[in-house]
């Protein structure tokens, strides 16, 4: 049996501004509707900067950088984890 992890990682231009987060969804639709929140709020944020860049964007994965100057970067993926019983 695997769940499908979300997992969300931001590296800032600051060490003390990066943070990763995950949640576990035991469905695919589940995971990749969650990544699409998480791609709005990620874009949302990045665009706040006036200038990014979006470099890579399918169903499993989102990465959008905050442009040159703010150095910021969200990296969204969704991972199959394995369950052990």
């Amino acid at each position: 049996m695997e769940v499908y992890s979300v997992t969300v990682e931001y590296r800032g231009s600051h060490s003390s501004d990066d943070y990763t987060s995950f949640t576990l969804w035991s469905t695919l639709e589940g995971a990749r509707k969650a990544l699409q929140k998480e791609r709005e709020y990620a874009l949302q944020k990045a665009k706040c900067f006036g200038c990014y860049n979006i470099e890579t964007d399918t169903a499993d994965c989102f990465v959008v950088s905050e442009g040159e100057y703010y150095g910021g970067v969200y990296n969204i993926t969704i991972n199959i984890e394995p369950i052990h019983e």
